[in-house]
């Protein structure tokens, strides 16, 4: 993410219960994306956050409870905070040098998160991936290889859900929507086209999609802001 973020919420959900990500129910995943937002959000400030969450819908409530909202948002901004369900970080910003990101920083915590049967990660950002760093293959500092050492080789059921296009930099400049399809594609490459979502506000209906069809192409609500409406 810019500098100018602060919220990367690592959400990893599936999309049905079961092992076919892309067949998880669609309510299911609209719950879950409107309760972190609920209780761990910080507004349009850029956090990350990763969510074990039950495939029994009847046992969601129990990841709520197990970690509370104060205690989850009022963690300093050079901590990251880990809980029983959660983890969760802000950017954190080292001053003449460089910031690391919120879905970085998360990520390097999420192994501590407990793996349990029958339970889906879920990596929630409030922005879509930048281009300039998280998901650009050849900076060091990326997501990707994160993605696939601590989450693909982990977890059965996982899954990345954003609720705001990354599509200005910190000054403002508007990232061309190509750049920013680029960046989900590689996101996409690394984590896996059918896992996927973003979730956004439609004249008062709260909707989540998958990013991706069956032939591999994006969603345009996934690529552009023009979608969201307030």
């Amino acid at each position: 993410m810019a500098s100018l973020s602060w919220i990367a919420v690592v959400l990893t959900f599936s999309l049905s219960v079961g092992n076919n990500l892309a067949a998880l129910d669609q309510n299911y995943l609209t719950t879950i994306v409107q309760q972190i937002m609920n209780k761990y959000g910080r507004g349009d400030r850029q956090y990350s956050i990763a969510v074990t969450v039950p495939e029994d819908k009847t046992k969601l409530h129990e990841v709520f409870d197990s970690d509370k909202s104060t205690a989850v948002k009022e963690y300093e901004n050079g901590v990251v905070y880990v809980g029983t369900n959660v983890v969760a970080a802000k950017p954190n910003f080292i001053p003449g040098s460089y910031t690391e990101h919120a879905e970085a920083r998360v990520l390097d915590k999420v192994q501590e998160l407990a793996n349990k049967e029958g339970y889906i990660l879920i990596i929630y950002s409030y922005y879509s991936p930048c281009g300039a760093k998280c998901t650009d293959k050849d900076h060091k500092f990326n997501i990707l290889d994160k993605i696939k050492d601590k989450v693909k080789n982990i977890w059965k059921e996982y899954a990345f859900v954003f609720t705001t296009v990354f599509d200005r930099t910190s000054t403002e400049e508007k990232i061309p929507k190509k750049q920013t399809e680029t960046a989900l594609s590689h996101l996409a490459e690394a984590i896996g086209h059918d896992k996927i979502s973003a979730c956004y506000t439609e004249k008062n209906d709260f909707i989540c999609l998958n990013c991706y069809n069956n032939k591999k192409e994006v969603a345009p609500e996934c690529i552009d802001n023009f979608y969201y409406y307030d």
